[in-house]
């Protein structure tokens, strides 16, 4: 991905995982072959549950996920931190957007300090967001950044405010890309979603959990 976009691999955190440095004997290829085969085939929870939980700890190739550290939850959020003590960037910079559970950690750090916005979340994601994004493509996300490297957080809020209100007349008045406008207007015939959490933060949870598992499909959509 990284080399697809261009992006510096060393700025990046992310589960590291070498399978070459276990052994996979014979037999448990073969078993862990028919783990793959019951799972394609739809295997239930209960099933799922005893192949990861029981059957693989229990092999020898069982140790590599002992040995995987996952960068999820406060993995995210020390993360988060070692990147702004090594660029010595404030929090009240930070725009932190996540979409589960395992952005709770971080949102919860960066709200209210500087911006933490949910896109297209589940329930976890959006009770910890300053800023609530429901929409079918990312190009909202490329007008909250383009905005907070410009003008900070509470130039967003400000907008955000404004564009619950009217949202054709808030992206006319307030200092948004050229391009960005251009092409907010060309992509969306309804405006996406882009709000303040309030009281009625239930109704927002299921109008993003609509969207996120249309796009996602029902079954990555319903993951926490």
């Amino acid at each position: 991905l990284c080399n697809l976009i261009n992006f510096p691999l060393e700025n990046t955190y992310y589960t590291s995982l070498d399978i070459d440095s276990h052994e996979l004997p014979e037999d448990e290829r073969e078993k862990l072959f028919q783990f793959k085969d019951m799972i394609v085939e739809g295997a239930d929870f209960e099933t799922m549950d005893r192949i990861f939980f029981k059957e693989i700890p229990r092999m020898r190739i069982g140790k590599l996920l002992e040995d995987v550290k996952t960068v999820g939850g406060e993995g995210k959020r020390l993360a988060l931190k070692e990147i702004l003590e090594r660029e010595k960037i404030p929090i009240k910079s930070t725009l932190y957007i996540g979409d589960s559970i395992t952005d709770v950690e971080p949102l919860r750090h960066t709200r209210g300090r500087g911006l933490a916005v949910s896109f297209n979340g589940n329930q976890y994601a959006v009770k910890e967001a300053d800023i609530i994004i429901i929409a079918e493509n990312a190009l909202p996300i490329g007008l909250i950044a383009d905005l907070h490297s410009r003008f900070g957080r509470d130039y967003i809020i400000e907008f955000v405010k404004a564009y619950t209100m009217d949202p054709e007349r808030a992206l006319e008045n307030f200092r948004i890309s050229y391009d960005i406008f251009e092409e907010f207007m060309k992509t969306f015939k309804k405006f996406p979603k882009i709000l303040i959490p309030d009281d009625n933060i239930e109704e927002i949870v299921e109008e993003s959990l609509q969207m996120r598992k249309r796009i996602r499909g029902e079954a990555i959509g319903g993951l926490g």
